[in-house]
C-alpha cells in the first residue's frame, strides 16, 4: 500500500524529462521574445574636423559691363552724302586726323555765291563812297553860296535838297556796309559748314564703331548723326557694377577685385575700387549704388562692352583660426545628458577686435569624450566655406554633422 502511495506521488523519471524539456523551452522562448521586443540602443557617427590656420577673405559679388575710360561719339553737323572714308573699325587714329569726307559740291556753290555777293557789294558800297563826295561837294557849295548871297542865291529849298542827298548817301552807306558785314557772316557760316564737311577725330585712340559707308547719306537737321566711336585708349578700362545698398557701406577706394569675363573662363584678371558714386538709382523697389573699378589692359584682351563677374575684397584677415561654416548650423539630433562638468578648450585670452558676425548662432558643438559639449565662440568673417572663429582650441574637434546607425 505504501509502494503505490509513493509511486502516485512520484511521477517517473521519463515524465520529469519531459517537464524539464518544457521549461527549458520556454526559457529560450522567452528570451527570443525579449530580444525581439526590446529597444535597440541607437549608435551615433560624429563627423569631425579639426580648425585650422590660414587667411580669410570677406568679398562682395557684382555684375557689370566693360567700357573705355574716355570714349567720343564722332557725329557731323552738316548734312550730305558721304563721299570718302579713311579709316575702319580697329584703326588707331591720331587727334586732328580725317576719318571721312562728306560731299561738299553744295557748300562749294553757297560760298562762292555768298564771295560774289560780298564782291558785289563792296562795289555798290565804292560806288556810293564816290557819291558821297560828289554830294558833299555840292552841299558845301551850295550852302556857301547861299550864306554869301545873303540867301538870295542859291535859294534855301536848293540848299535843303542838296542837303537831303547828302544824308540819304550816307544811309545808304550804312546799309550797305550792313549788307556787307551779313555777307561776310554768312561765308563764315558756309566756310565752317565746308570745314565740317572734313570728319576729324578729337583724340588720339581706337576705332571701336563705324556705322556709316560711301554713298550713304547724313541727315543733320534735328541731330548730330553717329559716323563714329572713338576710344582713347584700351589699355586702360573700367568696370562699372551695382552694389545694393546693404552693401555699399563696405565699399572703399582702393579694395583690391577680381573678375572674369565669358571670352576667358579660365582666367582671372585684377582691379580695384577708383570710384564710389553718391547717387543711387532704383530696380525693382531695390536701391543701388555704381561702383567704377579700374581695369588694366595692356596685352587688350579685355574689350568694350564685355559683361564681367566681379568679387570686390571688404575685408581680410591673416593667420585666423577657420572653421567651416556648416558648424555653425550643426546641433545634436540625440541629446545626451552631461551631469558632469566637463572641461572646456578654451584658447588663450585675446585681445577683442571689431569682426563682421555673420549669423546668431554664436555657438558650436564639439566632440569630448566621444559626446557632443556644446562650446561658445566669437564669430568673425567669412568667405562662404569657411569662418573666422576665437575662443577655439586648434585641437578640438569640432562636429559638422551626425549620423545615426
Amino acid at each position: 500500500m505504501r509502494e503505490e502511495v509513493l509511486k502516485i506521488v512520484r511521477p517517473k523519471p521519463k515524465i520529469k524529462k519531459y517537464l524539464f524539456l518544457i521549461f527549458l523551452l520556454g526559457g529560450v522562448l522567452g528570451v527570443i521574445y525579449y530580444q525581439i521586443k526590446k529597444p535597440k540602443e541607437k549608435l551615433v557617427e560624429y563627423i569631425t574636423t579639426h580648425p585650422i590656420q590660414g587667411d580669410i577673405t570677406n568679398s562682395i559679388s557684382a555684375t557689370g559691363t566693360l567700357n573705355p575710360l574716355n570714349e567720343v561719339q564722332i557725329g557731323s553737323q552738316v548734312s550730305g552724302i558721304i563721299d570718302k572714308l579713311y579709316v575702319d573699325t580697329n584703326d588707331l587714329v591720331k587727334k586732328g586726323q580725317v576719318l571721312a569726307k562728306i560731299d561738299d559740291k553744295k557748300i562749294l556753290q553757297e560760298l562762292e555765291r555768298n564771295q560774289a555777293q560780298l564782291k558785289a557789294a563792296e562795289a555798290q558800297l565804292l560806288s556810293l563812297q564816290s557819291s558821297l563826295k560828289d554830294k558833299k561837294w555840292q552841299f558845301d557849295r551850295l550852302k556857301k553860296l547861299h550864306k554869301e548871297s545873303k540867301g538870295k542865291y542859291p535859294s534855301f529849298a536848293d540848299v535843303q535838297n542838296a542837303q537831303v542827298a547828302y544824308e540819304m548817301i550816307q544811309a545808304e552807306i550804312l546799309s550797305k556796309e550792313a549788307n556787307i558785314q551779313e555777307i561776310r557772316a554768312n561765308i563764315k557760316s558756309t566756310q565752317i559748314d565746308y570745314d565740317n564737311t572734313i570728319i576729324t577725330s578729337p583724340i588720339d585712340g581706337v576705332v571701336l564703331v563705324r556705322s556709316i559707308d560711301v554713298g550713304q547719306t547724313v541727315a543733320a537737321s534735328f541731330s548730330a548723326p553717329e559716323l563714329f566711336k572713338v576710344a582713347r585708349n584700351l589699355e586702360e578700362m573700367k568696370l562699372v557694377v551695382k552694389i545694393s545698398e546693404s552693401d555699399i557701406g563696405k565699399i572703399k577706394l582702393g579694395q583690391k577685385v577680381s573678375f572674369s569675363v565669358d571670352a576667358y573662363p579660365n582666367r582671372v584678371f585684377g582691379a580695384y575700387v577708383d570710384k564710389i558714386n553718391y547717387g543711387s538709382s532704383v530696380t525693382d523697389n531695390i536701391v543701388s549704388y555704381e561702383v567704377t573699378i579700374l581695369v588694366q589692359n595692356q596685352d587688350l584682351l579685355l574689350r568694350p562692352g564685355m559683361s564681367a563677374t566681379a568679387t570686390i575684397q571688404v575685408q581680410e584677415v591673416k593667420d585666423a583660426l577657420l572653421i567651416p561654416v556648416s558648424a555653425l548650423y550643426y546641433s545634436p539630433k540625440v541629446q545626451e545628458a552631461v551631469s558632469k562638468k566637463q572641461p572646456t578648450f578654451f584658447a588663450p585670452p585675446r585681445r577683442k577686435r571689431q569682426t563682421h558676425h555673420l549669423a546668431e548662432n554664436k555657438s558650436i558643438w564639439i566632440l569630448n569624450n566621444q559626446k557632443p559639449q556644446k562650446q561658445d565662440i566669437e564669430v568673425g568673417i567669412s568667405d562662404g566655406k569657411y569662418v573666422q572663429v576665437e575662443g577655439l582650441s586648434s585641437s578640438a574637434q569640432v562636429i559638422l554633422e551626425e549620423k545615426i546607425q
